[in-house]
């Protein structure tokens, strides 16, 4: 049990680390686009309906200068560049899955596998329900 629950501590550093390069990819497609619907000429568009909460544009892992104030040719090919990019991401969980089919996941404390299934759920929530497993970030270890 003991190797099962280190695989799966393990799959999970993973799945964050890949998932905080996703989220640094995100941040500057969000500030990007912020930046393309000023240079439009209106203001920024607000997200606090969505309650989504937006790290600073410095967590970006695309653009290290700051975000431009004018128009910036290579900043906006950048944007059109990274648009389409998905960034380097697998979900895995390889280990969850086994534990499951040999009935080892039934056998821990119940607080653990709420905990567990809490990760997922929020996976499955990032991800959307019918991409969770057909996404192309998932992937079988």
């Amino acid at each position: 049990m003991s190797t099962y629950l280190s695989n799966l501590v393990e799959d999970m550093k993973e799945n964050n680390r890949n998932f905080d390069v996703n989220i640094n990819i995100q941040v500057f497609r969000y500030y990007s686009l912020q930046y393309l619907y000023q240079l439009s000429g209106r203001k920024s568009f607000e997200l606090s309906k969505d309650r989504q909460n937006i790290p600073s544009f410095s967590r970006n892992s695309v653009w290290k200068k700051p975000l431009p104030k004018e128009y910036d040719k290579v900043f906006i090919e950048q944007i059109f560049i990274w648009s389409t990019r998905l960034g380097n991401q697998e979900f895995i969980q390889s280990t969850l899955e086994e534990m499951k089919s040999t009935g080892s996941f039934s056998l821990l404390d119940e607080q653990l596998k709420n905990a567990i299934n809490n990760y997922h759920t929020e996976w499955k929530w990032r991800l959307g329900p019918d991409n969770y497993k057909t996404s192309s970030i998932y992937v079988e270890k």
